[in-house]
């Protein structure tokens, strides 16, 4: 069907470099008198729509500046998420939005298709998050009064889908593979920075920023645990473990001498960062990960010893530099009782499940429901209105969506571990295979941090980073089985192997 003028138009500005270069100058010249006048008029309301054109024609025109983009977006403070109200939108929220309506204006006006062909996790994302929104029939009819939060849930797990869309359209070769990665862990000292500031001077300011109230996360030793940017303690040891899996396996950080010392620093200020947390979620999950991959023999037991060496010392410091006078011994007896309590309440919550899949086999009590009707099923009496959140993804997964649903989202699991071990085992460049490697850790340590946490639900930045592993296997695979063709990618008869002493530390 042949294209009409307004079509051949738009598509030359799409395709052509030129004309692209000619309209993103106008466009910014007139943008910079509308910001400039707004912020002469305090119109920064208007600032902000005029915030979001820009995002939006930077993914139509440059789809490659998402790679730059996003690990800016996700070191922002989460403003929005706590404000009261149904339909509170966050900065994250806003930003995948406007890039996936970049994305699907330009697909529609080359013609492609909207959904990728070749994509073995889609389908069954696809299908997960179509099954949540039939499960608002069971929410509507078991906890009404929880319609409208569970729709802004929903809405959310579908903008995590259309994330993995555009991301997975956007990284189409191994150069925005490692722009990404190189970007993320660039950003990632900011976030640390923050990290330290906010656990050493208790600044009301970043608290008033993060969660709209001055919220220190305290254990019941009075040992204050570290949050971040990105939210919660969960949240933060989950973003700076994915973080460290990656950091370990990005080679030009260890190509030389000088940004080896400079790589070994940002590991050591990395897992500092997870020890502050005291998130038993991510330490099970990063045991969990190196596990996996020691059976597995793709890393040696040394170099497990030495990284929990490195941990042991930085506890050690920690202990002695922190505690002071502080009685050590009780502090370590009352931290076990404490995490000995809280399991004993989580079990509690896992066990009651039984009763939901009992009366709710097929498609749960509603996606995200279970923490408020679990008073209604929990094997402990007389707490009918007590919200319990069960504090594991797996969990929250069978209750909200029944067998059902949990066999769709396992099978998304399953295809993405077999697609992340046949990335480990192809024969790709040295650079690729590790960077494969540190994806496919990252993986592990989200698989064993669901055992205690759950990031499905209000998706704060580590859930977009967790998404984003998702999106970077999925383009290794297309690479490495031709989907997309990569001049940069040459493959050889066998996976590539470093000299000893030469491989980045895992």
């Amino acid at each position: 069907m042949a294209m009409s003028s307004t079509e051949q138009f738009i598509q030359r500005i799409v395709t052509h470099r030129n004309a692209r270069e000619v309209i993103g100058v106008m466009i910014g010249i007139a943008m910079a008198w509308i910001v400039g006048k707004g912020i002469a008029g305090g119109k920064f309301g208007f600032l902000i729509m005029v915030g979001g054109l820009i995002v939006f024609l930077v993914s139509f025109f440059r789809r490659h500046s998402i790679v730059f983009l996003f690990p800016v977006v996700i070191s922002v403070p989460n403003i929005g998420l706590d404000i009261p109200g149904p339909w509170a939108v966050t900065i994250q929220d806003a930003f995948v939005l406007l890039i996936f309506a970049g994305y699907l204006t330009r697909r529609i006006i080359q013609r492609k298709y909207i959904i990728p062909r070749n994509d073995n996790i889609l389908i069954p994302f696809l299908i997960f998050a179509g099954i949540a929104v039939l499960c608002l029939t069971k929410v509507a009819w078991i906890s009404p009064g929880n319609l409208l939060f569970n729709i802004k849930e929903l809405m959310r797990l579908w903008l995590l889908l259309l994330f993995y869309v555009v991301m997975t359209d956007v990284l189409d070769s191994k150069k925005q593979l490692l722009r990404l990665t190189f970007w993320l862990l660039i950003w990632a000292v900011w976030m640390m920075a923050v990290s330290a500031y906010i656990y050493l001077t208790l600044s009301p300011f970043w608290y008033y920023i993060l969660t709209m109230q001055p919220a220190y996360i305290f254990m019941r030793t009075k040992v204050l645990r570290m949050a971040s940017i990105a939210g919660s303690t969960s949240y933060t040891g989950i973003y700076y473990a994915v973080i460290a899996a990656l950091g370990a396996h990005f080679v030009p950080f260890y190509n030389t001498k000088l940004r080896r010392m400079g790589g070994i620093a940002f590991m050591v200020a990395v897992m500092t960062c997870i020890v502050f947390t005291f998130n038993r979620g991510t330490w099970v999950g990063i045991l969990l990960g190196l596990t996996v991959m020691v059976i597995l023999g793709e890393i040696e037991r040394r170099r497990v010893l030495v990284g929990a060496l490195l941990i042991g010392g930085i506890v050690a410091l920690m202990t002695t530099s922190l505690f002071g006078e502080i009685d050590v011994e009780q502090q370590v007896v009352d931290f076990f009782y404490y995490s000995r309590s809280s399991a004993q309440s989580r079990i509690v919550r896992w066990i009651s499940a039984i009763n939901v899949i009992i009366d709710h086999p097929l498609l749960g009590v509603g996606y995200n429901n279970y923490a408020f009707v679990y008073g209604r099923y929990s094997i402990v009496e007389g707490i009918t209105r007590m919200y319990g959140s069960p504090h594991n993804m797996y969990v929250d997964v069978i209750t909200g969506t029944g067998i059902l649903g949990f066999s769709v989202y396992a099978t998304m699991i399953i295809r993405l571990w077999r697609q992340m071990q046949t990335n480990l085992r192809a024969n790709l460049p040295r650079d690729m295979h590790l960077l494969s490697r540190g994806v496919f850790i990252g993986f592990l340590f989200f698989l064993g941090s669901g055992l205690f946490d759950s990031f499905l639900f209000k998706p704060h930045h580590s859930s977009y980073l967790i998404v984003t592993l998702w999106a970077m296997s999925t383009a290794i695979f297309r690479i490495r089985t031709g989907v997309i063709v990569d001049p940069d990618v040459e493959l050889t008869d066998a996976a590539p192997t470093a000299p000893p002493g030469d491989e980045a530390p895992s």
